[in-house]
C-alpha cells in the first residue's frame, strides 16, 4: 500500500471512530468499506490472468470510474444551485473525461480493448444508486457532494489495488497518477460536504 493510501486509510479510521459522526464520516466509511472489498475482489480476480488481461479488465474499471463520475457530474449540473458545488461538477466532468480519454489512450498504447469484469459492474451499480439517491434527494447538492466523497474514497481503494497489481512500469504510473487525480477529487468534495452540512 502506498504512503497516500495508508493516509486515507488512517483518515476513515479516525472518523469510524468518533461518536459525533457526520454524513459526510459516513460517506468516507461507505467508500472505504465498497474499496476494500473490491480491492479483495480484484486481487482474486486478476489472480491467473495474464499481463495483457490485467491491463485490459483495469482498464475497464478505470473506465467505469470515469463514466460514473461523468455521469453524476452532469445530473448535478442539471439540479445543482450552489456555484461552488456547480463548479465542482464541471471539474469533475472536466478532468474525468480527459482521464477516460487517457485510459483509452493507454489501452491502444498495448492494442487492447476493455475487458469488463465484476468490480467493474459492480462500480457501475454504486455509480446508478448514487444517481438515484441524488434525483430523490431534498438537498441535491449536499447530496452530490456526500456521493462523491462516497465513490472517490471507494475508487481510490480500488486504484491503489491495481497499481500494485500493474504488470509493468507503464501501467503502473498511469494507475499512480490515477490515485493522486482521486485523492484530490475526494479531499476537495469532503471540504464541500463538510460546508453543506
Amino acid at each position: 500500500m502506498c504512503l497516500a493510501s495508508a493516509l486515507l486509510l488512517a483518515v476513515a479510521t479516525a472518523a469510524c471512530g468518533d461518536d459525533n459522526r457526520t454524513n459526510a464520516d459516513i460517506a468516507v466509511d461507505e467508500g472505504q468499506g465498497r474499496g476494500e472489498d473490491l480491492a479483495a475482489q480484484a486481487n482474486l480476480e486478476f489472480a491467473d490472468d495474464l499481463a495483457s488481461t490485467i491491463i485490459a479488465k483495469s482498464g475497464a474499471i478505470a473506465l467505469a470510474i470515469d463514466e460514473g463520475v461523468i455521469e453524476q457530474a452532469d445530473l448535478l449540473l442539471q439540479l445543482g444551485a450552489t456555484p461552488a458545488v456547480i463548479q465542482y461538477a464541471e471539474d469533475m466532468l472536466a478532468e474525468h473525461s480527459d482521464h477516460l480519454v487517457a485510459t483509452l489512450d493507454l489501452l491502444d498504447t498495448y492494442d487492447l480493448v476493455p475487458i469488463d469484469n465484476p468490480i467493474a459492474a459492480t462500480i457501475r451499480t454504486h455509480v446508478v444508486t448514487g444517481l438515484r439517491q441524488i434525483e430523490s434527494s431534498s438537498d441535491v447538492d449536499l447530496q452530490y457532494m456526500l456521493t462523491q466523497v462516497s465513490i472517490h474514497q471507494e475508487a481510490f481503494i480500488v486504484v491503489a489495488e491495481l497499481f500494485d497489481l500493474a504488470p509493468d512500469d507503464v501501467t503502473a504510473v498511469f494507475f499512480s497518477d490515477m490515485q493522486v487525480m482521486l485523492l484530490e477529487h475526494r479531499t476537495n468534495a469532503e471540504l464541500l460536504a463538510r460546508g453543506l452540512e
